[in-house]
């Protein structure tokens, strides 16, 4: 395949379209141009709009719909794929975060055949690539990039910065939704929210967490001094075993029942330069009642630490969300005078019918 000689301008719209991308139903940002169509030969058909007969009937579509160069189309929205993980550890609300994965404008290696093109293959410099392997990168970079500017924080602070700040609603401020159902989609499948690399960068607060705190929920769960010490490499104490990890999410199980009651425990820490107050905001449906003590938390200074405890009390009643969420509301702590919103996502889900 022949490459456009504008290889620059391609490039540039290689580099806007990462950015632009999202999680999609139908085309992940379109920003296609005539520098990069000799670049796209793929595109996946589980997510072509049933109005076209062929996938190459649906891509002609899109082409012709941006015959004009000049003009570029920016439009997304969050749409949950069908391969994304749905997981849960006893505890811990998984997935962590959302991010982009569908149709993804991606660098491929130029010897390897790409496409099936009647008795042979097109090879190609840039493809359209789909799948968690495409999205992991994402997050991956938004670490990398959240670790440069704060050389001191842990991997728990970084994960936190990116949970707290992340979207939960779409580009039209509506619900993200299930590409497989098209109902509106809960934190069991998207966590804290969608990605948002700027605002991760100044979260304001994070729950941090050290290595004693993972071995005591190891221990919590019931691993053998054996099994803990070929990870950490030292004898562990086992004096402090909780399954209450300072997680910036909050997970309760139904083991059966519509019905339970939790308090949390957790420390926030104030990773910005001031001195500063917060006031919890809770948003919760009928069926889940939260109490946050204390409401207000106040940081002396930056590295300085308040704990809180957070009792959810769940009544899900007869009319559980689906046959795995009872219900879900956040938790969002508020910089009182300022603009930070810290905001966690609070599940009741329930445990799995055993077999």
């Amino acid at each position: 395949m022949e490459k456009s000689s504008s290889s620059a301008a391609a490039a540039a719209e290689v580099t806007r379209l990462w950015w632009c991308t999202m999680v999609v139903s139908a085309v992940a940002a379109a920003a296609l141009t005539d520098h990069l169509r000799a670049y796209i030969v793929h595109m996946d058909t589980y997510a072509m709009p049933a109005s076209h007969s062929t996938p190459h009937a649906w891509y002609n579509q899109i082409l012709s719909s941006l015959s004009d160069p000049t003009t570029h189309l920016y439009t997304y929205e969050h749409v949950l794929d069908g391969f994304s993980a749905v997981l849960s550890s006893p505890w811990i609300l998984k997935p962590d975060i959302m991010a982009p994965g569908v149709d993804i404008l991606a660098a491929w290696v130029p010897n390897r055949a790409a496409v099936p093109l009647r008795d042979d293959f097109l090879v190609t410099d840039y493809a359209l690539v789909s799948g968690t392997s495409m999205s992991c990168p994402h997050i991956s970079g938004v670490a990398a990039l959240i670790k440069s500017v704060h050389k001191d924080w842990s991997p728990a602070a970084i994960r936190s910065a990116m949970m707290t700040t992340a979207r939960v609603k779409n580009n039209a401020d509506g619900p993200i939704t299930d590409m497989i159902t098209g109902e509106a989609a809960t934190p069991l499948d998207f966590g804290g929210g969608h990605v948002d690399p700027s605002k991760a960068s100044d979260p304001g607060l994070v729950y941090d967490l050290d290595k004693d705190q993972y071995v005591n929920y190891l221990c919590a769960m019931n691993y053998t001094s054996r099994q803990i010490r070929t990870i950490t490499k030292a004898n562990p104490s086992c004096e402090n075993a909780s399954l209450d990890l300072n997680y910036p999410s909050f997970i309760l199980l139904l083991n059966q029942t519509n019905a339970t009651i939790y308090t949390f425990t957790r420390v926030l820490t104030n990773v910005a330069e001031v001195r500063t107050s917060y006031r919890a905001v809770v948003d919760s449906p009928a069926g889940m009642k939260v109490v946050v003590r204390p409401d207000i938390v106040s940081f002396a200074g930056r590295l300085s630490t308040a704990e809180f405890n957070l009792t959810v009390e769940i009544d899900v009643g007869a009319r559980p969300l689906s046959d795995y969420v009872g219900n879900f509301g956040y938790l969002s702590w508020v910089e009182v005078d300022g603009t930070h919103v810290v905001r966690s996502s609070i599940v009741s889900a329930y445990l799995p019918l055993p077999h």
